[in-house]
């Protein structure tokens, strides 16, 4: 988040030894965060 915070910006790459992988998205991390916040509340 705090990548998220200092950029500005809604997607980041995601790279391992210079090889792009793909991308992460800030919605759907928050969306993820929220679906386990769900489920732990659950319980």
């Amino acid at each position: 988040m705090k990548k998220f915070e200092e950029t500005g910006v809604w997607n980041l790459p995601v790279c391992e030894n210079g090889k792009y992988l793909g991308f992460v998205s800030k919605s759907k991390l928050f969306s993820a965060y929220r679906k386990i916040l769900l489920e732990h509340s659950e319980h």
